[in-house]
């Protein structure tokens, strides 16, 4: 706490920056009590993460270290087939870069709606349940993000392609293994991460060879 020289008003300075911000007082009593509630609500944001993380490591030794990266890969390892395939690639979004080493216990509200803005769509539906999977596993000691303060999540239209724009793609391919692939997508109507997962025991054979050849039934 400094005085200055035109009026004797009292400043205070931060240690930090070394910004220098009038206290709008002459009284040096009420300028020692403005910087000391000044400092506290400085103090008390730490204090407060300190005192729950002393309450919630009595029943979770990692509270106070769990990042977001082992909150994903957690969630990823509870997931199966097509769903774990799409979870993998959703942990892969760089928008989630900016919470990765994060530990959860210290994020706030800002840091996620600061991925939500880097992000996508899919980056809002993930992350949603993302957070709640954390709320629902005891990771999080109240929800960061209340409910109504979630963008909407708004799809764009849908559409399949044309078979126009299939030959496009087939014949831009250099890669034969890829281009059958393509193929395989356009002649059965199935998603990428459904027919890569395709196995014999997913396709119904009687019904194949019933409706004969080049008609596949994929259940």
């Amino acid at each position: 706490m400094t005085r200055g020289s035109r009026g004797k008003q009292f400043y205070c300075v931060d240690t930090e920056t070394g910004q220098r911000s009038s206290l709008s007082t002459r009284d040096r009593d009420a300028a020692n009590q403005i910087v000391l509630a000044k400092n506290q609500a400085l103090r008390q944001p730490s204090l407060n993460l300190q005192i729950a993380k002393a309450y919630l490591s009595g029943s979770d030794s990692g509270v106070a270290t769990r990042t977001w990266q082992e909150a994903l890969e957690t969630l990823v390892q509870s997931k199966a087939d097509s769903t774990k395939v799409r979870w993998v690639w959703a942990t892969k979004e760089q928008a989630l870069d900016s919470i990765r080493t994060r530990p959860i216990i210290e994020t706030q509200a800002i840091h996620l709606l600061a991925v939500l803005r880097a992000g996508s769509i899919s980056t809002n539906v993930h992350l949603r349940k993302l957070h709640n999977d954390c709320l629902d596993m005891g990771w999080l000691p109240w929800p960061f993000l209340p409910k109504r303060q979630w963008p909407a999540i708004k799809f764009k239209e849908k559409r399949a392609i044309t078979l126009e724009e299939h030959l496009q793609i087939v014949a831009r391919e250099p890669n034969s293994e890829l281009r059958s692939f393509y193929q395989l997508l356009w002649e059965t109507g199935g998603s990428q991460s459904d027919v890569a997962t395709l196995t014999a025991e997913g396709i119904d054979w009687t019904s194949l060879f019933a409706k004969g050849p080049g008609v596949a039934a994929v259940p």
